[in-house]
């Protein structure tokens, strides 16, 4: 692991854990990135994209992919709700 001390200012640090101990979000998420994530099953996620409450960019043959912007709006849409 690079030292901070060492004046490279392009050095890395590492993500840090959530609660559960899992790695955060990568910028871009697959369907089931996104339910491990929020704790709910593949088809609900494909529910909130159908229905437009949760937004994603299509990858050409890779299918739908899901930015952590689009999951941090979506949550805070939530919130905004209750």
């Amino acid at each position: 692991m690079p030292n901070p001390r060492d004046g490279n200012s392009n050095t890395r640090s590492d993500p840090v854990p959530e609660k559960d101990g899992t790695q955060p979000p990568e910028r871009l998420m697959t369907v089931m990135d996104v339910a491990h994530y929020l704790g709910i099953s593949r088809d609900s996620v494909f529910a909130l994209l159908r229905t437009g409450e949760l937004k994603s960019v299509l990858i050409r043959k890779r299918g739908r992919r899901i930015t952590r912007e689009q999951l941090d709006q979506y949550l805070a849409d939530l919130q905004r709700q209750h």
